[in-house]
């Protein structure tokens, strides 16, 4: 899949930046969420202890954004061609997570539904269809997530290649001068004529 643009109209630089910035703010908003109805997911998830290595784990998943965000203004073009490897590891690792709490969450519905029951005062049946509609909102946003994450790896991937694409002619470019100050000095400071070659006997 060949990308030349993000979303068709922005560059792939600034799309790139885009991308970081908002995985940033989904990893910190996510974490902020999910820490103010501690009670309530801790219920969903059966366990403190699951909540919190979500909320770690956001953390860790915003803290390489914000470290994708400061390669692509500070770091050298040698860091940037590896970005999408490590886009694609922290992408896998956050759609695992995402994937693992869908599952969790569906063994404890019955809990779920018993919270809502006490905190809400509904009965069993309008519960049931709230935690149903309330799952069914997660996978699909699961999906769209997913989703979303593919096009912007390829993004990602795009513009990394445009990055290694301008360190290639970076380096070419440096050897061409190296050789034609070589060939200068070779030649006593002239300019060379096309094709002029050294051998043991003189410079031609």
């Amino acid at each position: 899949m060949a990308v030349d643009k993000c979303c068709f109209f922005i560059s792939l630089r600034k799309g790139t930046f885009a991308i970081f910035t908002l995985d940033a703010l989904y990893g910190i908003i996510f974490a902020i969420v999910s820490i103010s109805r501690q009670s309530a997911f801790s219920v969903t998830f059966g366990s403190p202890g699951v909540l919190w290595l979500q909320v770690v784990l956001d953390l860790a998943y915003s803290l390489w954004s914000l470290f994708g965000v400061f390669l692509i203004f500070k770091a050298s073009t040698k860091w940037l061609v590896r970005i999408p490897k490590f886009y694609m590891i922290a992408c896998l690792s956050m759609a695992s997570l995402q994937f693992i709490l869908l599952v969790i969450s569906g063994v404890f519905r019955p809990s779920a539904i018993g919270y809502c029951q006490a905190e809400m005062q509904w009965p069993e049946d309008a519960c049931a269809t709230a935690m149903t509609l309330a799952y069914a909102f997660l996978g699909l946003g699961y999906v769209v997530w997913t989703a979303a994450h593919v096009y912007f790896w390829f993004v990602v991937q795009a513009f990394s290649l445009k990055m290694e694409g301008r360190l290639r002619y970076s380096a070419l470019k440096d050897q061409y001068l190296r050789e034609w100050d070589d060939r200068l000095e070779m030649n006593g400071g002239q300019i060379p004529r096309s094709g002029s070659v050294r051998s043991a006997y003189s410079v031609i």
